[in-house]
């Protein structure tokens, strides 16, 4: 959607009712301008509100397609204040609003085409749309409720995704969940070690990391991982420690992974598998976002391409379920997309150990 007035970021209130799952994978990127390269992204834009409402109940493409459309676009807007809604009221509707500024409004039919578009740029009109559309983006319907980093490490979810009895993870960089105690300690002290407002969240990391280890023998716990957080920990040593870019030294790093190999030897509960190939041949998506999925709550880690971080937890039963059923999809793709022999998933690791031990002795 463009207009002049999308040019002034300074301060902006866009909302869109939209069924945008009844269209083509390529409307919807087009719609959103999620192919906008020329954007700034790097700078926040707090003063930007954009709503977007939206069915999905009736998602009519696969769930991978939807999935990774709506992960797209949390991290394509990290920059601004968006939110997500679900409404049953956004189904056949086209309704793009800025308010006092602009107005456009279409219907769809059945395949998500356009059949007529009226569109109003009278003051009083714009507002009045506006306001009728806002009564929808409301507490009930909201998708994602946004946690910053403390709050996200002191809620139940956080916990919860380590520790259910239906524990997936998918996994887009190392980060704590794999870590030896050595290690985990000398990080958590390093993160949050200096300031005392966080002594809370070191006592939560030490306990939930301490639950961890207890169950991982009891609890069934899947694990995808993108074969690229592996290969990137060779090359750029970096590890995501609860939201934050950390560096590892070459002993830290194989220390890491040989915890991993340990994990996927001592514990038949636990079950990882590597994503190896594109999870959509026609789609363009970055792995860069990371899920936690437990048997109540969802609890997604979002990146953009600048490295700027986003917690999110599901809020309404139907994104939730939306994620259930994309894990497995996922989980059961076909081997040149993901690489489920755990002996195969093994050498793969242990060639990366042999990596950083020779790119650590040619230093």
């Amino acid at each position: 959607m463009k207009h002049p007035v999308l040019r002034r970021v300074k301060s902006l209130h866009i909302i869109m009712m939209t069924d945008l799952m009844a269209m083509d994978y390529e409307s919807r990127v087009k719609f959103m301008s999620l192919d906008e390269q020329n954007i700034d992204k790097q700078r926040p834009f707090p003063e930007v509100h954009v709503s977007l409402i939206l069915n999905l109940e009736d998602s009519r493409e696969s769930c991978l397609r939807d999935v990774l459309f709506l992960l797209n676009l949390l991290a394509d807007s990290i920059h601004i204040d968006f939110q997500i809604y679900s409404s049953r009221r956004a189904f056949g509707r086209l309704i793009f609003a800025i308010r006092k500024e602009f107005v456009s409004i279409g219907m769809l039919e059945e395949g998500g085409r356009c059949l007529s578009v009226t569109v109003s740029e009278d003051e009083e009109y714009c507002r009045q749309i506006y306001e009728v559309v806002q009564t929808y983006a409301n507490q009930e319907s909201l998708l994602f409720e946004k946690i910053n980093v403390p709050d996200a490490l002191r809620c139940n979810n956080y916990t919860e995704a380590y520790i259910s009895s239906n524990t997936r993870w998918l996994v887009a960089h190392m980060m704590e969940k794999f870590m030896p105690d050595p290690l985990f300690g000398e990080l958590v002290e390093r993160v949050f070690g200096e300031d005392a407002s966080m002594s809370d969240i070191k006592e939560v990391l030490y306990r939930t990391h301490k639950l961890e280890n207890s169950l991982l023998g009891t609890v069934r716990i899947r694990m995808l991982v993108y074969d690229s957080a592996i290969t990137s920990l060779v090359s750029q040593d970096e590890v995501d420690f609860c939201g934050s870019r950390v560096k590892l030294t070459a002993d830290q790093k194989i220390a890491l992974l040989e915890h991993i190999l340990e994990m996927m030897e001592t514990y038949e509960q636990f079950e990882m598998r590597l994503i190896v190939g594109r999870l959509s041949e026609d789609i363009l998506f970055s792995p860069d976002q990371s899920m936690f999925l437990s048997e109540r709550s969802a609890f997604l880690r979002i990146m953009n391409v600048n490295g700027q971080m986003q917690f999110l937890v599901t809020v309404r039963k139907e994104m939730k379920t939306l994620l259930d059923q994309f894990y497995e999809e996922v989980w059961d793709m076909p081997a040149d997309v993901i690489l489920s022999d755990q002996r195969d998933i093994r050498e793969r690791i242990e060639f990366a150990i042999s990596l950083i031990r020779r790119m650590s002795q040619s230093r």
